[in-house]
């Protein structure tokens, strides 16, 4: 689910069923359902084509959801949009872990554009990266108009914890 700009909020419920497989040689596919992110529920899935031994894949994502309530709990609100992407990954530098992508899409205001993000993956898990988003949106709409940037950490969080854990810390400046 491509939100424009990477904020999140902690302490919400985001109870989400995924099936997720591979689906044939270099083809994986996910199907999942729920509370998706922090401001919206929704179902959709992801099949990502990633030849084995090259530097690159690609994917493609739908999604139709639904605006959560302001509390965060279980209440939806009237506003339900559909969102997809096709994305291309690029690794360019693979002793160094840099990676790439570039997103085509519509995002969750309806508006259609491109995110392009770089980033940085460490040894430990730790990712830096930045962020740029351009879309059709006018600025009479969005405050900044129709371009968002930031960058980003993104810590594991398992070295932190008594059990094991796919959580993750993440820190973003627009």
């Amino acid at each position: 689910l491509h939100v424009r700009s990477r904020r999140q909020r902690q302490m919400c419920i985001r109870d989400r069923f995924n099936v997720a497989g591979r689906l044939g040689r270099d083809l994986y596919g996910i199907a999942y359902a729920g509370y998706l992110e922090w401001m919206y529920a929704g179902v959709g899935g992801e099949l990502l084509y990633r030849p084995g031994g090259e530097r690159w894949a690609v994917s493609a994502n739908l999604n139709r959801v639904q605006q959560r309530g302001f509390d965060q709990r279980w209440d939806l609100r009237d506003y339900k949009v559909t969102t997809g992407h096709a994305t291309f990954y690029y690794s360019f530098d693979a002793r160094e872990r840099i990676v790439g992508s570039l997103s085509v899409g519509q995002y969750l205001a309806g508006d259609k554009g491109a995110t392009l993000d770089i980033a940085r993956v460490f040894d430990n898990g730790v990712t830096m990266g930045a962020y740029a988003t351009k879309t059709n949106v006018s600025a009479r709409d969005f405050g900044e108009g129709s371009f968002d940037k930031g960058i980003y950490i993104s810590v594991p969080l398992d070295g932190f914890l008594p059990r094991s854990t796919r959580g993750r810390l993440s820190l973003i400046h627009i």
